[in-house]
């Protein structure tokens, strides 16, 4: 299997769970994308993931849907921080210039082949499981809601 066929490949299996499971999304066949917005607890989670043939990846990402306060953004990292040394697979970024926070992955396809929906719903439905245990724990402290010291108690339970 050439790098164009791991990528055809690794669409097709994020495309064809997403068909199994009846949700809906965006796919860009040509460009190696998918788009997909799923509604959890509390904040829809928009993932999107490309492939990119000729760097035998696959990358994730995520951006949150609210804007990081300035007077935050230190605890908000610092909360991003602590997550980030739980979770083994992607990781949480904060961009101070931009007040954004985001999930990202890369996942590197060398040697890997015989994609299937499994490997998709890997894909999915990790990024998004991240994403929906962290994401209201971290709105909660960019709003002032909850404190860090709160927040790293709630993730030793």
């Amino acid at each position: 299997m050439n790098d164009t066929q791991k990528a055809t490949a690794v669409i097709t299996a994020i495309t064809d769970y997403m068909d199994e499971t009846k949700l809906k999304y965006d796919a860009d066949r040509e460009k190696n994308t998918v788009f997909i917005t799923v509604t959890g607890d509390d904040f829809p989670v928009t993932l999107m993931f490309s492939v990119n043939a000729e760097n035998n990846r696959v990358e994730t990402y995520s951006r949150l849907p609210f804007e990081i306060k300035k007077e935050k953004a230190v605890d908000v990292a610092m909360a991003i921080a602590a997550i980030n040394a739980r979770i083994a697979y992607g990781k949480f970024c904060l961009y101070f210039d931009k007040g954004v926070c985001s999930y990202e992955n890369n996942e590197y396809l060398t040697g890997v082949e015989g994609f299937s929906s499994e490997y998709g719903k890997v894909l999915v439905a990790t990024a998004y499981s991240i994403i929906e245990e962290y994401n209201d724990k971290l709105f909660a402290v960019n709003k002032g809601l909850m404190s860090v010291k709160d927040f790293l108690a709630s993730l030793k339970k």
